[in-house]
């Protein structure tokens, strides 16, 4: 086991993150199966919880066919807005697989721009952490534009009371990762129909 000093954490900025969102959460891997969540609230307080890391083994990635009676349209286009590979990646393979169409972008300002120019984006799935421009004001200012486009918020950071966080920034729906892939296939065809 490796004890972990404060040196060994990540430079963070965390009063501009709690005056901004009400709370500040860091995430400190403990055990490969285990991890420590931190929440720092603007109230004043702060929790300690401790949490299991779900792995991609615990997940199906093979479980990708939509329910029964319900089809993958033909050219229905998904924008996978995730700055992170290896989560695009995964993403990729369930979404292909499925039958679904796919655009990447990096951040939130790549997806806003994709929205703008792309009239045939379908459904967006939303990385929240995300550099340039973070998925709650992406959700805000694709809303804006196109209220009809259905979102789905995804992070790995989930805390209580952020589904209503997300909810309430414009997102449709919600799922934490690691994503289950039956899950999401469903997620995605309830909002197709």
């Amino acid at each position: 086991m490796q004890l972990i000093t404060p040196d060994d954490l990540p430079d963070f900025d965390i009063s501009q993150n709690i005056r901004k969102f009400g709370r500040y959460f860091i995430q400190i891997p403990v055990f490969p199966f285990l991890r420590i969540v931190i929440n720092i609230h603007n109230t004043g307080y702060t929790t300690f919880t401790f949490q299991p890391f779900r792995t991609m083994a615990e997940t199906n990635p093979l479980e990708t066919t939509p329910k029964e009676g319900r089809q993958v349209q033909p050219g229905y286009k998904i924008l996978v807005a995730e700055d992170e590979e290896s989560n695009f990646r995964y993403v990729e393979k369930l979404l292909k697989k499925a039958g679904f169409d796919l655009l990447r972008a990096n951040n939130g300002l790549e997806a806003v721009e994709y929205v703008e120019f792309d009239s045939n984006i379908n459904l967006i799935l939303m990385d929240i952490k995300m550099p340039v421009m973070n998925g709650v004001e992406a959700t805000r200012e694709i809303k804006k534009m196109k209220p009809e486009i259905p979102i789905i918020a995804t992070t790995a950071f989930a805390i209580p009371g952020d589904r209503e966080v997300f909810l309430n920034a414009g997102c449709d729906d919600y799922i934490p990762k690691p994503i289950r892939a039956g899950e999401l296939i469903d997620m995605i065809m309830n909002h197709i129909a």
